[in-house]
């Protein structure tokens, strides 16, 4: 018997703090199990929710405000798998103001800042750091989610150049795009292409 999807969005705490909506909007939808899921983690602590939830549940469609905060998390996890050997990973002011202007509406959305993200990234880098007491990065992400085995990876391809006669073959390196918006590592871009003879 599969459960009813219930009613599920986040909330930011005049602290800066995400916790489950009380009274979440109507089209904020997803299943039950992510629900009890979520509600679990966040009594770990907002950093360990949000990295549990952008781990887990990379590229599926969530409620806009839990989408939000799995989108950081993605964030930070793509930071991680870029420099596993870091202890600690500094946050992109940048990229988390540009993800802050890309907020849904939410309830306490007032007190979504820059300083409020800052905040959560730095509990996400100490969650991380908990959680791989024993294990190491690559093993955890497996014990997460397949998706996350292929980012960061380069492939080489050859590839049959027909447009010119003296350099039939051109080699081609691809990588995955990270995981960050909700994004499945599905797509390549090319990021050298050197033609030989």
């Amino acid at each position: 018997m599969t459960e009813e999807p219930i009613l599920l969005a986040l909330a930011i705490s005049p602290q800066g703090v995400p916790h489950l909506d009380v009274r979440p909007s109507p089209e904020s939808t997803a299943p039950a199990a992510l629900a009890r899921e979520l509600a679990s983690d966040l009594a770990r602590g907002p950093g360990f929710a949000i990295l549990q939830l952008a781990s887990r549940h990379p590229g599926e469609t969530l409620p806009p405000s839990v989408a939000f905060f799995r989108d950081l998390g993605a964030l930070f996890l793509a930071r991680a798998c870029a420099a596993p050997e870091e202890a600690s990973h500094d946050a992109p002011a940048d990229e988390l103001s540009r993800l802050l202007s890309q907020a849904p509406p939410m309830a306490g959305g007032e007190y979504l800042r820059p300083a409020t993200l800052q905040a959560l990234w730095t509990a996400l880098d100490s969650a991380l750091s908990t959680e791989l007491r024993g294990t190491s990065l690559e093993q955890w992400f497996k014990d997460r989610h397949a998706a996350w085995n292929v980012v960061g990876r380069v492939c080489f391809h050859l590839a049959e150049n027909k447009a010119d006669e003296d350099r039939p073959f051109a080699f081609l390196a691809t990588s995955t795009t990270p995981l960050d918006q909700g994004v499945a590592p599905v797509s390549w871009r090319a990021v050298q292409e050197r033609v030989v003879s």
